[in-house]
């Protein structure tokens, strides 16, 4: 299964790094340490039961079963064999709770293709494909990079601090007003025992992801306007960094006004609006970084100088 083709996309993403700007088709960036590297940039962990829960309905996910008011998000990989017999048991019981797939661990360039098609097409056949060993045969869809980048940071937030994070798989069951982690696989007939007591989300029955609707926008419309290397801050707040360019996205840093980085990036233009990627680095993770809104960046001259672009 591992000759599966190689569409684009040849980055390599090891579990919990955030892909690299090039993963989201910005060739031009480059990367830099932090003028600060010894202070870890701290992501912005959601604190609620409802936050956490608008983050995973906000991914691309892949819909196992049909509509349903109860549904369980699950964070799986591939090539991962507890994930396969989860998914199999999720099929079992699919018409009484609609399982969510959230693609998001890659650990090779062939994992990051499936990844890719998953996000990119929302469609259970490939999963199904893909635990039956049988190599797909769609294309990779345009903005399936943006799709899968958006997941992968979704899952890095919510796993950050929990007990064995960058294991698979990870079930999120909302119970009442309690939002269950469970690792590993689990059989239909415990679910089964929890699905009286899952709770109803109607109004999250019938959704777009965010992921899936800012990913094919993006991709036809954006365009890199110039490179730049500058030492951005923030003015007076918090500087809110993205993962994906439009305030659509979720923010999954907010830079401290004090905090000044040594950056080379891009800034794109994307509906009419500009953005600058800021590639962040520093302890704790080999690379993350993520969008801020142009308007938004000052030059780190003491006198908080708007960047002109």
């Amino acid at each position: 299964m591992n000759d599966f083709k190689q569409l684009h996309l040849g980055v390599d993403r090891r579990q919990f790094i955030t892909a690299s700007a090039a993963a989201v088709g910005l060739a031009a960036i480059s990367h830099a340490m932090p003028a600060k590297a010894d202070t870890i940039i701290a992501p912005e962990k959601p604190r609620t039961r409802e936050a956490l829960l608008a983050l995973l309905d906000d991914t691309a996910w892949v819909p196992i079963g049909p509509d349903n008011e109860k549904h369980i998000y699950v964070l799986g990989a591939p090539w991962c064999p507890h994930c396969k017999n989860l998914y199999f048991e999720a099929k079992k019981i699919e018409k009484a709770v609609q399982f969510r797939w959230v693609p998001g661990f890659t650990n090779s360039t062939w994992a990051q293709q499936v990844n890719l098609l998953t996000a990119g097409t929302r469609d259970a056949r490939v999963l199904d494909q893909i635990y039956n060993k049988i190599q797909p045969a769609d294309l990779i869809p345009q903005g399936a990079n943006w799709a899968l980048k958006w997941n992968e940071d979704v899952v890095d937030l919510v796993e950050l601090g929990q007990p064995g994070a960058g294991a698979t798989p990870v079930i999120y069951i909302p119970l009442g007003s309690e939002l269950r982690r469970m690792a590993g696989e689990e059989t239909a007939a415990n679910f089964m025992k929890l699905a009286s007591s899952i709770a109803r989300r109607p109004a999250s029955m019938t959704i777009i992801p965010k992921a899936s609707a800012v990913a094919g926008t993006i991709s036809k419309s954006w365009e890199i306007s110039r490179s730049l290397s500058l030492t951005p801050v923030s003015d007076t707040m918090p500087l809110p960094v993205r993962v994906a360019p439009t305030l659509e996205a979720p923010v999954f840093f907010n830079l401290p006004p004090e905090k000044a980085l040594d950056v080379k990036g891009a800034t794109i233009t994307t509906n009419g609006e500009k953005w600058v990627y800021l590639s962040l680095s520093g302890n704790g993770f080999l690379e993350r970084g993520g969008w801020c809104a142009a308007d938004q960046v000052y030059v780190n001259d003491g006198n908080k100088t708007p960047v002109t672009f």
